[in-house]
């Protein structure tokens, strides 16, 4: 749909909550889970797998192949101050990276699902939750 086609039918769509995004071109998609201060950062290549090219949760994420790699230092950064900013110790963020290499936020649920994650790539989630919740550090 295109933003004329969005601006065309406004009034259809005067009654509707919706949240319009343009489209981002992709070279990665990435869960980001935070817990406290480490950083669970995960690369998912959904631009290898058909009908996840606009979006991974099109498909069996199983598919899609995840990677456990690390973000540039100044997007690490960004998240834990979004966090700290919110009052925040636990955040799964939805980020794109372009072609380019830059990265776009796209949102941050405080309550996201992580488990897959874990299964998939060994990252200690449960663990560093585990030590959020049972520990006074």
């Amino acid at each position: 749909m295109s933003r004329f086609d969005i601006l065309e039918h406004a009034k259809d769509l005067k009654l509707c909550p919706v949240l319009i995004q343009e489209y981002v071109e992709k070279k990665y998609e990435w869960r980001v889970t935070v817990v406290q201060d480490r950083i669970f950062p995960c690369r998912l290549d959904s631009q290898k797998i058909k009908g996840a090219e606009a979006d991974w949760r099109q498909v069996d994420f199983a598919v899609i192949p995840h990677e456990i790699l690390p973000l540039p230092d100044d997007t690490s950064e960004k998240l834990l101050n979004y966090l700290k900013r919110f009052n925040l110790d636990f955040g799964a963020f939805d980020l794109i990276e372009r072609p380019d290499g830059t990265f776009v936020f796209l949102e941050c649920n405080p309550n996201g699902q992580w488990l897959w994650i874990e299964l998939m790539t060994g990252a200690q989630i449960s663990k560093a939750i585990a030590h959020y919740l049972f520990t006074d550090e």
